[in-house]
Parts: C-alpha cells; sequence; structure tokens
C-alpha cells in the first residue's frame, strides 16, 4: 500500500459510506476485461456482503461471475478517460439498487462511493403501483371490474369525435331481465354474483379494444366502431353472447338478457347513440326479453 492510498483509507475505514478503490484490468488488445479492488472500508465489504479481506486482490467478474458488465465500462471510463459518474443502477450480483458515484484517482484506477438506495427505489415502486391501481379504481366499477359510467361515456365521446368516416359504429345497451326478481328472492350477494358473471361474460363476448361499461344497476353499454358489414357483424356478435349466455346458466339457471343495438354511419354524438340504443331495447322488454333489437340508421357510405 502506498503511502497515498494508506493515507486515504485512515479516514475511509470507518465511514458509514461504502468506499473502494479499484484497479481496471485490460485484456491483450488493451480492452477492458475485469477489475480489481485495490482498497474497500468496512460499510463497502458489508454491502458487497462479504469481509473486507476477501474483496482485496480479487477480480469482480470472477467473484461475481454474474454481475453486468455494464459497470466495468463505467470504471474504465473513469480509470483511463479521466470522467466521472454518478450510476443508478440495480446490481444483480448483491442484489440491490444502488447509486455509485466515481472519481479517477492514478491512470488506470478509480475510487467509488457506493449508496444502497434499494429501499428508497422499492418505496418509489410501490408508491407508483398504488398510484397506478388508484388510478385503474378511479376508472373502474367496484363490483364488476369493467368500466364505470362516466370514464365509459368519455372513451365513446372521444371515439365519436375521431370517428372513420364511412365505417359504422354500434351500441350495445344491454341488462339481465328481472334483476330485481333475483335480488328479491336470492338475496343480495347472490345479485351481485350474478352482476360479475355478467360483466365477465361481456369481457369474454367482446374484443379488448372494444369498450364495455356498467351504465348502473344490471344495465351495461358496450360499443363496437369500425364496422364494414354491420349487419353480419352485429350477427356474430349477439350469436357469440347468447351462446356464452347459456354456459352462465348452468350456474345461474334463472339468468337471461334483453339487448338494444343501435348502429349507424353518420356523424352523431353520443345523446344520438344512447337515445337509440334505449329505444332498441324498450322495443325488446315489449316483445318478450331475452333476445335482441337493431335500429339501423344508415345515411351515405365513403
Amino acid at each position: 500500500m502506498n503511502q497515498e492510498t494508506e493515507r486515504r483509507s485512515r479516514y475511509l475505514d470507518n465511514m458509514p459510506v461504502a468506499c473502494c478503490e479499484i484497479k481496471v484490468l485490460l485484456d491483450a488488445k488493451g480492452n477492458p476485461c475485469d477489475f480489481t479492488f485495490l482498497y474497500t472500508n468496512k460499510a463497502h465489504a458489508k454491502l458487497e456482503g462479504t469481509r473486507e479481506a476477501e474483496l482485496i486482490g480479487e477480480n469482480f467478474y470472477q467473484f461475481f461471475p454474474g454481475a453486468e458488465k455494464v459497470w466495468l465500462n463505467y470504471y474504465y471510463e473513469t480509470a483511463f478517460l479521466g470522467v466521472s459518474h454518478v450510476i443508478k443502477r440495480y446490481c444483480s450480483a448483491i442484489k440491490k439498487h444502488l447509486t455509485v458515484y466515481t472519481f479517477p484517482l492514478e491512470k488506470g484506477c478509480c475510487g467509488c462511493v457506493l449508496i444502497d438506495t434499494t429501499e428508497e427505489v422499492c418505496r418509489k415502486e410501490e408508491l407508483e403501483r398504488s398510484r397506478e391501481i388508484l388510478r385503474k379504481e378511479a376508472q373502474l366499477d367496484s363490483l364488476t371490474g369493467v368500466l364505470n359510467a362516466g370514464t365509459g361515456r368519455k372513451l365513446i365521446e372521444h371515439r365519436l369525435n375521431h370517428k372513420e368516416p364511412g365505417y359504422y359504429n354500434a351500441i350495445f345497451l344491454m341488462d339481465i331481465d328481472d334483476f330485481k326478481k333475483i335480488n328479491d328472492s336470492r338475496g343480495h350477494m347472490t345479485g351481485d354474483e350474478v352482476l360479475k358473471s355478467f360483466a365477465l361474460l361481456l369481457k369474454e363476448t367482446f374484443f379488448p379494444g372494444d369498450v364495455v361499461y356498467r351504465l348502473g344497476g344490471d344495465e351495461f353499454v358496450v360499443f363496437v366502431e369500425n364496422m364494414r358489414d354491420p349487419d353480419k357483424e352485429v350477427e356474430v356478435i349477439m350469436n357469440r353472447f347468447f351462446k356464452n349466455l347459456r354456459e352462465k346458466q348452468n350456474t345461474y339457471p334463472y339468468l337471461s338478457s334483453s339487448v338494444g343495438i343501435y348502429v349507424t354511419n353518420e356523424e352523431e354524438g353520443f345523446i344520438e347513440y344512447y337515445q337509440n340504443m334505449d329505444k332498441a331495447l324498450y322495443i325488446t322488454k315489449k316483445e318478450g326479453k331475452n333476445h335482441f333489437t337493431v335500429i339501423k340508421k344508415e345515411g351515405k357510405t365513403a
């Protein structure tokens, strides 16, 4: 140990912050291939999960064979090019998030100060996960997990404002027949389970890009855009819906549904869509429930 290193070690040994000095090793072509520890204090050895004596003189990638090579690149730039770095990365070798400050020493060597930021990073990640959950919960119906009415309407209005000319849109108003009787005769817990099962049925029937939301009570709305052949596409959707509904009836034999559908290729707002799907559902209910009615309004096609 030279005098400069000895002098540094005297005040670094008992510092609570992890410090080390490393020498970058080059291969026969002059490229960095590994680095070795010239000095490490107690805090650094503890951070690395070992003792000081075990680190001194050891080649890092032999000691930690799974470590990322990116560390070597940073240390080379500091040791040979004189470029200091502030590195914020996860180190898989010791399974910790680190902030590492590098500074040049004599050529080929650099000093490092390492701060364990694992708890801070984990707190931030947990906070962001919590925020994401809250954001989603603010958009979703708490019982069924589909979009709530406010979010669903906003999405539909946005899509109507950016409608592709010449294509058809369809909006479906779907409810559970005699849902009040289910609640009254079987209890609200069963009613809630029926609502959740019906919402799942809609997710299974429609595609992920379609807007599915709970309007309120036992009523749900689905918006499907950019149809080229709406008659055929609506028929396919309804066949799939009632097939899925029959499967649900194995668990809930009293479950049936009425559907009102409005289809148009014209430039219209949400209110027109809502009024026409509501009118279509009224016709379905009047004609005996458990089927669907389509109201179609057709303008000029592109």
